[in-house]
């Protein structure tokens, strides 16, 4: 792989701050708990085929901006903070039960 230039370190960089504001996320996880998560529906896409699927195909998901889930609300949280990010969020719980949720979900 080669070395990203300073412009796509710039972009990159850009876009991971963007992806920290609330502001454009286009999408919320209902947990089963009731809270939601917000996210970008791009990103869950780009980064899960399940989500793929899922919100942008013919699901009824793909036109909802709120996509209810079997999962805990720290579960999405984690879900999303992996999907934008490629590490586990520190207020994960590392329990074996999360980490196999998580799987799961990303895959």
């Amino acid at each position: 792989m080669k070395d990203q230039t300073p412009q796509e370190k710039a972009v990159a960089a850009e876009l991971l701050r963007a992806l920290r504001n609330d502001s454009f996320c286009d999408v919320h996880l209902k947990g089963t708990d009731g809270s939601e998560v917000p996210a970008v529906r791009f990103i869950l896409a780009a980064r899960s085929e399940v989500f793929r699927r899922m919100l942008y195909g013919s699901f009824r998901e793909a036109k909802s901006s709120t996509v209810s889930l079997d999962y805990s609300s720290q579960i999405l949280k984690a879900l999303v903070h992996f999907s934008s990010f490629h590490e586990l969020p520190p207020f994960f719980c590392t329990d074996a039960v999360d980490r196999k949720n998580l799987q799961e979900l990303v895959q």
